[in-house]
């Protein structure tokens, strides 16, 4: 009787120790980083300070992240910076040192942020064109990172409003 008691003891103290998938933890990370020569600026989202963030060349900067529980994050939760925005306010600039705008992406993607319709080729706003990893920091926590790379070919053509 006691080997049974004792058995039923160290099960229930085994069963009460797994974990269950929503116990892992969520890092997520959206990051720009400075391909070219040159060091840059660029449009932080509307969500936050409205000071330009400043890349030198070969240089990156994370201007979102978040952490959660539940579920693993995807590209689309970026798109929370310009919640609220009309779709002719949701873009991404890109300014030399001395201010002069280089590139202007501009959402031109579907209303419906987490519809997947985004912006094809080239462009900030298409999730192909980041880079995403995926990173493993012992049995129940992940950091997720999207990078956006900005290229010498993003910033030569001269922009024309």
């Amino acid at each position: 009787m006691k080997r049974l008691i004792l058995s039923l003891i160290i099960l229930s103290l085994c069963v009460g120790c797994i974990p269950d998938a929503e116990d892992i933890y969520y890092r997520s990370v959206w990051r720009v980083k400075n391909a070219t020569g040159q060091t840059l600026s660029f449009s932080p989202p509307p969500y936050g300070e409205n000071t330009p963030y400043s890349i030198e060349p070969d240089g990156s900067i994370a201007f979102y992240s978040r952490g959660e529980y539940l579920y693993g994050p995807s590209w689309e939760d970026m798109m929370v910076c310009w919640r609220g925005r009309e779709k002719e306010e949701i873009l991404f600039e890109i300014w030399d040192i001395d201010g002069t705008l280089l590139k202007k992406w501009e959402f031109t993607g579907s209303d419906d942020y987490y519809g997947g319709y985004y912006n094809s080729g080239r462009h900030f706003f298409n999730p192909q064109t980041w880079v995403f990893s995926l990173n493993n920091h012992g049995r129940r926590k992940r950091s997720y990172e999207w990078i956006f790379e900005i290229l010498p070919e993003d910033i030569q053509v001269e922009y024309e409003p």
